[in-house]
This record gives C-alpha cells, structure tokens and sequence, in this order.
C-alpha cells in the first residue's frame, strides 16, 4: 500500500490434546473432572498500520476473529477496533480508541458484553526516562479504564506500572436440577490457615424456573483431614458422599428453592462430615441473587467463628462452634455449584 500504510495478516490454528499411556491413571485436582481437557483455538487477524504518509498522526485499525473449543464449550470473540496517537507537541499526544466487539461464550455470560467501544485520553512522553499514557471511556458495556506507567528514577531504579480492563471468571455449571451427582465441586490446591479471609465475586448465570426441595445454591467452604487431591476423579461428587471424606464446613447461598419458597436466598452452614446444621449468630438474613447481578463476598474465619459477608448488599451471616475450627496444619477452600445452577466465580482474593 506503498507510504499510506502497511498491511499484515495472522492467521493461527492450533490445539492441546491429553491421553494417558497404557497402564497409567491420570490425576486430578477437581473430583469430577479427569484431567485436563483438549482444547483448540483458531485466531485470524488483520492489521493496517499507517505509513510514512503520515507524521503527527499515527492510526492502526485491527480486525480479529478468535475462537476457544473446549469440552465445556466455545468461547468466541469478534472486533473491529482502531486506535490513533496525535502528537500536539514532542511531548504529549492524544489517544483515541473506537469500534466494535462481539464476545459470547456457550455458557451464558453474567451480563452483555457486546457492544461498541469509545475511549480518549493523553500520553506524556519526556526522552526515554518517563512515559505515561491513560484512556477512559466505554467497553464491554461499561466503563473501562487503561493506563500504563514507566518512569526511569536512576541508574538502579525503574519505576512500572498499568491498568487493563479484561474479562475474567471461572464458570461453574451443574447439570440437569434432578441428577444430585451433577454439581460442580471445585478444591482450591493452596491451603490457607487455620485463620484467614477470601473474597470472592459470585454472579448466578442461571436462574432455574424449578428447583427440586433440595434447591439450587451455591457453596463455599474450608475442608481438612485429607488432601482433596488425592480423591479419584470419578468419586460421586455430591455432599452426601463427599461430607464424609472430610471434616470442616461449608456456607449455603445464592440458594433458590421453588419448592420451598421460604428456604430461598438464606445463608445456610452445615459441618462435615455429620452434616449437621449449625445455627446462626444473628436472625437469619435473606440475601437475593438475582441473574447477572454481581455480588462482592467475604468468609472470614478464626477461633471458631465463621461469618459470610455480601459486601454488595451490606449484609453478613456468622456461625460459632468448635467444628469450625481449622488445625495448626491449616485447611483447604473449597467452591460448589449445586445441581441445576450456573455461577460466575471471579476476582478471588486470598490476602
């Protein structure tokens, strides 16, 4: 395209794919799901940059197709983006960015995330000992913030730092409502202390129009007595059977039960491996989650007193007794999607 701009096309196809030689048994991690699974992706994408043509202003426009196959479902995303630098002095510049993107995902995303994207902002570059650049404006229906940071303070040191604004997330689908082997159990590898906190994002991905009397919930819990890494993957993966193996607690919530409408949207604790229900401190709360509508949660635990707090809705749960206490040897986290539900699990923290 001669000095007007230049021209580069991309195009990737490639795959992972697991087998077991004769003779030998997989691990794995997550009871209920034998080892890593294949996966294959196909990535096309064309860029046009500008040419000498061009000087103050500096423009790239991309179009890109991207595809992830799993077993647990395709993850597509299509954009149509372009971006421009125009230098008003050697120094400082204004960013832009626009266009389009398509993201879906076989499983149901939490919240629309296709739609157009707009964002503006400045650079500030002095040699090459400081540079800073920051844009704000929309993505992902929302607002999105990006900025990078890089500042050369000596001989010695570099100061860095940035801001992106990606999709992020594990899906956790159980199957049909009726199937109590259909959950989804998820055992965290790294053991926290006998106290400690996790914070967590959870948003309910599917609102079940009929629940058995068991209903459908969601779980997060510590267990301890044995390493869950060891359980064979094919064990039955309901807390009927799994209760046993273990001693510790988990917390119902995001339950709905259509059955027993009352019993919907409480925050429940049952020990292991009695099952046995442990009664709250306070009045029992009701805590709604409705489809799509994220909720920033927190279980804190130490010297036998559990409690579950929604920081988005202002609301906390907590449970005393002598079966919450952790050993010295500390305990595993523990996630479980039940029957008949679909939840987002993201952003975990464990300080």
């Amino acid at each position: 395209m001669g000095d007007f701009a230049t021209s580069d096309t991309l195009a990737t196809y490639g795959g992972a794919y697991f087998t077991n030689p004769a003779g030998v048994s997989g691990t794995s991690l997550i009871p209920g799901i034998s080892g890593p699974q294949d996966i294959v992706s196909r990535n096309l994408t064309e860029t046009l940059q500008s040419g000498p043509d061009f000087s103050r202003l500096q423009w790239t426009a991309v179009a890109m197709f991207s595809e992830t196959d799993r077993s647990q479902g395709l993850f597509s995303q299509k954009a149509a983006i372009g971006t421009f630098q125009f230098a008003i002095t050697r120094e400082i510049s204004l960013l832009g960015t626009g266009g389009y993107e398509a993201i879906s995902n076989t499983t149901p995303l939490t919240r629309d995330i296709t739609g157009p994207v707009g964002m503006g902002g400045v650079a500030v570059t002095f040699g090459d000992d400081f540079s800073f650049q920051a844009q704000v404006g929309q993505k992902y229906n929302s607002m999105s913030y990006l900025g990078s940071l890089r500042w050369n303070i000596g001989p010695t040191s570099v100061l860095t730092g940035s801001a992106t604004d990606t999709v992020t997330g594990i899906s956790l689908v159980g199957g049909a409502y009726d199937d109590f082997d259909s959950g989804i159990r998820l055992f965290r590898k790294v053991k926290v202390g006998r106290t400690g906190r996790v914070r967590y994002r959870l948003t309910r991905t599917v609102d079940p129009a009929a629940t058995t009397s068991e209903g459908v919930w969601f779980n997060v819990g510590l267990v301890w007595g044995r390493n869950p890494g060891t359980l064979d993957p094919a064990i039955n993966n309901g807390d009927v059977a799994i209760a046993p193996l273990f001693k510790g607690f988990r917390i119902t919530h995001a339950n709905k039960n259509t059955v027993t409408p009352t019993a919907s949207s409480k925050m429940r604790l049952k020990t292991y491996p009695s099952r046995t229900d442990i009664r709250p401190r306070e009045a029992q709360v009701t805590d709604l989650f409705a489809k799509g509508v994220p909720h920033d949660m927190e279980l804190v635990w130490g010297a036998g007193v559990v409690t579950l707090y929604d920081r988005t809705m202002g609301l906390k749960q907590s449970f005393q007794s002598i079966a919450l206490k952790p050993p010295s040897t500390g305990a595993w986290l523990m996630w479980y999607a039940s029957p008949g539900g679909g939840f987002l699990l993201g952003d975990v923290t464990v300080p």
